[in-house]
């Protein structure tokens, strides 16, 4: 199937708000997970590799973020066609959303992410 379709989607957390959203093709999410690894191995690196990170004390695991393979900050320029504010999206409006806006809008354009309920519901 042939990725073009746009989507209107309520922002749960902002009344009256909504985002559309264009669907992302498989090689556009591909292409954006290898960015963040190669961002990640870059940070590694710099910091002398991964027996120089910080560990983490035992006992404080967290549930694993589901956004993590991927770059926010490029879903969202790639993802948002449209909003309800009232200023025109461009990349910087769109690099001034709350975290909150974003991770929700992040939820919808990546297929199969695990359901946060927190963002869902916005809460």
């Amino acid at each position: 199937m042939l990725v073009s379709e746009t989507r209107r989607v309520d922002i749960p957390h902002e009344p009256g708000a909504w985002v559309e959203l264009r669907e992302l093709s498989g090689r556009q999410l591909r292409k954006n997970r290898e960015k963040k690894t190669w961002t990640l191995l870059a940070r590694v690196n710099e910091a002398g590799g991964f027996e120089k990170l910080p560990k983490t004390p035992e006992g404080t695991e967290q549930e694993p973020d589901p956004l993590m393979p991927y770059d926010l900050d490029d879903l969202l320029q790639k993802g948002i066609v449209a909003w309800s504010y009232p200023e025109e999206v461009t990349p910087e409006a769109i690099e001034r959303l709350d975290e909150r806006t974003e991770r929700f809008i992040a939820f919808e354009l990546v297929p199969g992410a695990e359901d946060d309920e927190a963002v869902k519901k916005g809460s």
